[in-house]
């Protein structure tokens, strides 16, 4: 056995326990060999992307692995990206694989100092649903195929991206379009465990070989996280298309509830519309405080590129409608933040951070961010 943690950023990290047979399986889904230098998380950021790497190059699959340096959070996000931004040419880097958060670092830094990045071959920015803007963005950048996996720490790899030359494939891969690995039995179900038709949302559970056995010393929690019939639970909203490709749309845990409109939405579609408008840096959508009306109040946290002024609600809001957004998921709050708090290990967003602060905020000023829809209740 050999035993993970997991980051925390959903609440208090488990010990995972996985075995070695699950471990040599996963490493071989990898078929290349001897691939360039990877630049990595450090593993005091991310244990599972770091581990990840250590193993492919243990076992032959890679040459090299170059870590990032410690914490955003100890050295600041423009020093971050700075000593990353300076390590891409001297190492060779080829392949790279981070977050959202400390992949932006480095692109503001490459953009600032007019710095041309070398040509990758795949760049990886994961753990969270990012826009098709953002990896077109990046795709310019980084000169490099948009990889998109998805996996867990209970779990490895599940998912990736196809990584074809067509047109076509492209354009699954901006899209985030995921192909099951091998070996893996998914589906999509409904709050009664009963699985949805193709083009419906459900949740993802899965069976692999390289499924985790237990939470070291948590019975009921391990209990808890399959299915009578031996499926993993992950927690995970997806939407399945004809072909067996999936996409996923968010967590049941942010689902964001309207009491008389009456549906439940989750905010994955929501940020990845908000996330394209022109100066947006980053975007994470919340439930403020709750109102007898509406539920809870869908608010948009939103940071934005230095020297952007803030634009209208009405800009903001017309955007979203002429983008698909409809009436339930307009917000009810939009809010400015210089920058979106992160989990511990910097790692993505933290939602229950921000949605604290939120809720701090709204208990000061109980019409902050109030957009006019919600003044008119």
């Amino acid at each position: 056995m050999h035993y993970l943690f997991t980051s925390g950023s959903t609440g208090k990290p488990k010990c995972i326990a996985h075995t070695h047979y699950g471990l040599a399986n996963e490493l071989l889904q990898l078929k290349e060999n001897n691939l360039g230098a990877f630049l990595t998380l450090n593993p005091n950021m991310d244990e599972m992307v770091s581990y990840s790497c250590i193993s492919w190059l243990l076992a032959g699959k890679i040459k090299k692995v170059v870590f990032t340096p410690e914490k955003v959070a100890i050295i600041g996000g423009e020093d971050f990206g700075q000593r990353c931004a300076d390590s891409l040419i001297p190492e060779n880097i080829e392949y790279m694989t981070l977050l959202p958060v400390q992949a932006y670092d480095i692109v503001t830094t490459l953009k600032k100092l007019k710095i041309q990045s070398p040509p990758m071959k795949l760049f990886h920015v994961g753990a969270q649903i990012i826009s098709r803007q953002c990896k077109e963005d990046y795709k310019e950048i980084f000169q490099g195929k948009p990889f998109t996996t998805y996996g867990m720490t209970e779990t490895f790899l599940i998912a990736r991206t196809n990584l074809g030359d067509k047109a076509s494939d492209l354009e699954l891969m901006l899209d985030a379009r995921l192909y099951p690995k091998l070996n893996i039995e998914l589906r999509l179900v409904d709050e009664n465990n009963e699985v949805v038709d193709i083009g419906k949302d459900g949740e993802v559970q899965i069976k692999s070989y390289c499924i985790f056995k237990h939470y070291k010393g948590e019975q009921e929690k391990t209990r808890a996280a399959f299915t009578a019939d031996g499926f993993f639970r992950t927690g995970d909203i997806a939407t399945m298309y004809p072909d067996g490709t999936f996409i996923i749309k968010g967590r049941t845990a942010d689902a964001i509830r309207f009491k008389v409109l009456g549906d439940v939405l989750y905010p994955g579609p929501i940020e990845q519309v908000v996330s394209k408008y022109p100066g947006v840096q980053d975007v994470s959508v919340v439930g403020g405080r709750q109102s007898d009306a509406i539920g809870d109040e869908l608010t948009y946290c939103i940071s934005l590129h230095e020297g952007v002024s803030q634009p209208s609600e009405e800009d903001i809001l017309t955007y979203c409608a002429e983008n698909g957004l409809d009436e339930t998921q307009r917000a009810a709050r939009i809010i400015y933040f210089e920058r979106l708090p992160t989990t511990a290990n910097s790692r993505k967003v933290s939602k229950p951070i921000l949605r604290q602060k939120v809720n701090e905020m709204i208990a000061k000023d109980p019409r902050v961010g109030m957009t006019q829809w919600l003044q008119k209740i």
